[in-house]
């Protein structure tokens, strides 16, 4: 489940898609970051979990959409 979404353009159609993100806590010390794990597009595209990951996380700086 997602701590909070932003919109984000598709990697497969271009059109805008919801990207849910939730906190990672990081292995050994390492800082948390913020992940994409859940994804709906507007068109209905289909986005695996290696792939969201690959195009969109883990981004530097993220905010919540409001």
């Amino acid at each position: 489940m997602s701590e909070h979404v932003t919109w984000e353009v598709c990697v497969r159609c271009g059109l805008l898609a919801a990207v849910g993100w939730s906190r990672v806590v990081g292995i050994s010390g390492a800082p948390a970051e913020n992940r994409p794990v859940e994804f709906d597009c507007k068109a209905g595209c289909q986005v695996g979990l290696d792939e969201l990951a690959e195009a969109y996380g883990p981004p530097l700086r993220r905010t919540p959409a409001d």
